[in-house]
């Protein structure tokens, strides 16, 4: 399992991961003994010779005493550390700092959305940082979303499951699902999309209705799920909606309306799924304007009845071929 993101300079930790690992989805706010442990088990182990980013994005609360291993190590070994996203935390580290770093060569630094425990000035964290950061994820989470392509044999078109098209091969989200790594580092950063699209966007509250994820396949069912636990918003799921559901049975949806559906979904190629969706939605007066994938065949503009969100767009993949007609 990769716990961490190399760079030149440092690595980066992502506390949800940490936190996910150690102690699964129920409680993913809460940084307890066991995810500590690990985290402090990076802190000696990996890459000692580089700063260690810890990011703390949507952890806010430290059980008591967790994370004094860390810190006590902090005393003895000479690694600096920078905390960001970590509003929430900052009392916890600097209470920890307090008790056991203070008086051991270290300097504790505290700006807008990061502070930090170092004992030499070689290296500092600022938004160029940042940047590059997102860089690297983005492109980790799309070599993994274009490595689940499946190529047919002897690169034989066939017609696509869910779509019209023919292609040269078909992607399987399986393969994501089923590796722990990948699946966890997705879902984190599908999340991370989720939520910044939310709140850039203003989702529900210009609509004034209240947000639920809506999945309906069993390939998207996990990211969803998992996805519903970083976030904490409300998910319902339907099998096999699909664009070969028949279309006069809405029966799985009939007891929810008035609320804003965010559609969360695997793959999209000509969004037949989320069309059939959105009827449904539309069929118990609830909104479906708003549709997340991890990679989708198109930009969003092609598609003028609701806004798609993508992680990737597949037609970076360049081996995938596609046609209208088998030629």
């Amino acid at each position: 399992m990769q716990y961490y993101i190399s760079f030149t300079d440092f690595i980066y930790v992502r506390l949800t991961l940490i936190v996910w690992v150690s102690n699964g989805l129920v409680n993913v706010t809460n940084l307890q003994k066991d995810a500590a442990d690990l985290l402090s088990e990076i802190y000696e182990k990996y890459e000692f010779d580089k700063p260690l980013i810890i990011d703390c994005k949507d952890v806010t609360n430290v059980v008591d005493h967790s994370w004094d291993d860390l810190f006590k190590k902090m005393k003895t070994f000479k690694r600096n550390v920078f905390f960001i996203n970590s509003i929430a935390l900052r009392e916890k580290i600097s209470g920890a700092f307090e008790e056991f770093c203070q008086h051991s060569g270290y300097t504790y630094v505290k700006k807008e959305n990061h502070c930090s425990i170092t004992f030499d000035q070689r290296f500092e964290y600022d938004s160029t940082i940042w940047t590059s950061i997102q860089k690297k994820l983005s492109a980790y989470c799309k070599d993994m979303i274009l490595d689940s392509f499946r190529p047919h044999d002897h690169g034989e078109m066939k017609m696509l499951s869910s779509t019209p098209f023919y292609a040269n091969g078909e992607y399987t989200a399986s393969k994501l699902i089923i590796k722990r790594e990948s699946f966890i580092w997705l879902s984190i950063c599908f999340a991370d999309l989720i939520r910044n699209t939310i709140e850039h966007q203003q989702i529900g509250k210009v609509s004034g209705l209240p947000i639920k994820l809506l999945s309906v396949s069993l390939r998207s069912a996990p990211f969803a799920s998992a996805v519903c636990q970083l976030l904490n918003y409300p998910l319902q799921t339907i099998e096999f909606l699909g664009p070969k559901r028949n279309i006069l049975n809405y029966k799985s949806l009939a007891k929810h309306g008035k609320e804003g559906y965010l559609y969360i979904g695997d793959y999209s190629f000509a969004g037949t799924e989320i069309r059939i969706t959105q009827m449904y939605s539309y069929l118990n007066s609830a909104v479906l304007k708003h549709a997340f994938v991890l990679g989708s065949l198109f930009e969003n503009d092609r598609f003028p009845d609701f806004e798609l969100y993508a992680m990737v767009n597949l037609q970076e993949n360049k081996i995938a071929r596609y046609e209208i007609f088998k030629i």
